[in-house]
């Protein structure tokens, strides 16, 4: 997992065309992803999963952190060849995947 993590840091990002909606639907700016990327990640899930761009079922990683105002927020990755894409990206409210962050939040601050 930490060899993933790793990667992550030093790969190339590309946003997808459905990644690009989910954020605007959502509300995250890039300034979100970038705090994202910078805040402590958590590697919840990874599988394969069917890369439209590609044609084929590559590895997919869901991935928890937190946005630029310190929200609990989730994306999956796709790993290409040389680069990663973003294929989605949501808040954490599934309780069944992000508990860890869900317990965060309901802690007394």
């Amino acid at each position: 997992m930490n060899k993933i993590m790793k990667e992550i840091h030093q790969c190339t990002l590309r946003v997808s065309k459905h990644a690009k909606e989910q954020m605007i639907l959502r509300g995250y700016s890039n300034e979100d992803i970038l705090s994202f990327f910078q805040s402590d990640m958590k590697l919840v899930d990874s599988n394969l999963g069917y890369n439209h761009r590609v044609g084929q079922k590559l590895p997919t990683y869901t991935i928890e952190g937190v946005d630029s105002d310190k929200k609990p927020m989730a994306i999956v990755l796709s790993r290409e060849e040389k680069l990663f894409t973003l294929v989605t990206i949501m808040p954490t409210t599934d309780e069944r995947r992000f508990r860890r962050l869900i317990q965060k939040r309901s802690v007394p601050v």
